[in-house]
């Protein structure tokens, strides 16, 4: 597993302590830094000194809305990953929260173990989705949208269907590239091509749109996570 740091947004510095001590008996996991206030990251990340892999964000900022701050990184940041953890989790906001661009959403009841291993998923794998949270979503995310698909051109090819299967399943492209006989360069150029068609940015925009549009069976999906 390669090397990744992340940052966390919380008004509650224990849990900046927290991670941080157990990041130092980890080889592969660095907690870059932590801020109490989402504007002052904003300015860290506009210094460009380092960009972290991944950020958890807490619902409950002082300073500026959760959801503000989780826009203005998916505008200028789109390769750093979000985690909310939340203080405040409820079932209800999953849909609207995994919309509006975010890779996991997790309570803060988590263990620290589970915790970590969620952040490395969503590092590897680009999303992070309970069985749960999975079957809430089928009922929060209306089918009940245009077709993206307008034409043969645009149409996805068996082969971008098996790619988006095991994406939603949460395969890495290491694993999917082992599993259809194909190298690494044809399973990104497969998810380049899968982005174009569904005019989606990212793989949890992509999830969410094969959702809305039933182009998978969820239904069959035992396991998500």
């Amino acid at each position: 597993m390669n090397n990744f740091s992340f940052s966390i947004v919380d008004n509650d510095v224990l849990i900046a302590e927290l991670l941080n001590y157990y990041c130092g008996n980890s080889n592969n996991l660095t907690l870059l830094n932590s801020f109490t206030d989402g504007n002052l990251f904003l300015d860290y990340l506009k210094s460009g000194t380092a960009i972290p892999d991944v950020v958890i964000i807490e619902l409950k900022l002082s300073t500026i809305k959760a959801l503000d701050l989780i826009a203005h990184i998916q505008t200028a940041y789109p390769d750093v990953k979000i985690v909310v953890m939340t203080s405040v989790y409820k079932t209800e906001f999953i849909g609207s929260l995994f919309r509006a661009g975010v890779n996991a959403y997790i309570s803060k009841s988590i263990s620290v173990t589970n915790l970590i291993n969620i952040i490395k998923e969503v590092n590897d794998k680009g999303f992070y989705f309970s069985e749960e949270q999975l079957d809430v979503m089928k009922n929060q995310i209306s089918s009940k949208v245009p077709q993206p698909i307008v034409n043969d051109n645009e149409k996805l090819t068996d082969r971008e269907i098996e790619v988006l299967d095991l994406i939603c399943k949460q395969y890495t492209t290491n694993d999917i590239a082992e599993k259809l006989f194909i190298t690494k360069r044809t399973v990104e150029g497969h998810r380049s091509n899968l982005l174009l068609k569904s005019c989606t940015k990212n793989t949890v925009g992509l999830v969410i749109w094969a959702m809305q549009n039933q182009v998978l069976d969820f239904n069959e999906y035992e396991v998500f996570y």
